[in-house]
């Protein structure tokens, strides 16, 4: 993949969340639920895709998308 900003290599990554461990970030579908345990309800895991990140070896943009697990 190459840089939309300065045409150089890009590799792929993962971007960190950090609570009770580390782990990747992820994207899901629909607004947010409200839950007095969890902060939010844990959604179906077919409404959770997995987010990778690009980042320029030269300039360091970063450019994420998400995939199906």
């Amino acid at each position: 993949m190459k840089c939309p900003k300065c045409n150089a290599d890009m590799k792929e990554g993962w971007i960190s969340e950090q609570g009770q461990g580390i782990r990747p970030v992820q994207w899901t579908e629909g607004a947010p639920e409200p839950s007095w345990l969890t902060g939010n309800k844990i959604p179906s895991k077919d409404k959770v895709w997995n987010v990778v990140t690009f980042c320029c070896a030269n300039c360091g943009y970063l450019e994420s998308y998400a995939r199906k697990p």
